[in-house]
């Protein structure tokens, strides 16, 4: 009985000293995140851009609007935005109505089928080779997507759909946004 007890109390050393050295690199990685970044922002898997601007050459990204369509107009939809989740604070469902205006360089569209691996690796070398190529400095990159993109036009948005809208600019939850890009996903019998 004593060897298990001393087993018992040696496996709990070793797990406390593990959680410990886990605990140290969570904080020496976070004191290296920079503080100018907003919680906000941060908090997003989109990137950020602190009040020095971005480095030359830099993909710049934009906090995206996420939500569902209430309004389709000739050129905007109108977005239930879901407010972004900001650390320490309570959980929210609420929602922040966003104008998305589309322009003619919009790109509106939903997933189609997934692409074959060749395909996508010739999506991932245009990608790289566009942005080695790129020189402007507030150029927004958006990846390639694993799936085909079907195109689609502002008559084929409907209310209820749920979109995920790329911002040509960055944009504060309930403000007026051009889209870069709109990706749908249709609500259930569109």
């Amino acid at each position: 009985m004593e060897i298990k007890g001393q087993h018992l109390i040696i496996s709990s050393v070793i797990v406390f000293a593990a959680a410990v050295i886990f605990a140290g690199v969570l904080v020496w990685y976070g004191n290296r995140v920079p503080s100018s970044s907003s919680v906000a922002n941060f908090s997003m898997p989109m990137g950020t851009t602190t009040s020095r601007g971005p480095a030359p050459g830099v993909p710049v990204f934009h906090q995206q609007v996420v939500g569902a369509v209430t309004a389709v107009g000739a050129n905007n939809i109108t977005v239930a935005a879901l407010t972004p989740a900001i650390a320490g604070a309570p959980q929210s469902n609420s929602t922040i109505s966003t104008l998305v205006n589309i322009s003619s360089g919009t790109s509106i569209y939903k997933e189609g089928a997934l692409l074959s691996q060749a395909q996508y690796q010739q999506e991932i070398a245009a990608f790289q080779q566009k942005t080695v190529q790129s020189s402007g400095a507030n150029v927004v990159y958006v990846g390639p997507d694993q799936y085909a993109h079907v195109a689609l036009q502002v008559s084929d948005v409907h209310v209820g759909d749920f979109v995920v809208v790329i911002p040509t600019t960055d944009a504060t939850p309930g403000q007026t946004v051009t889209a870069s890009s709109i990706q749908v996903t249709p609500a259930p019998g569109h």
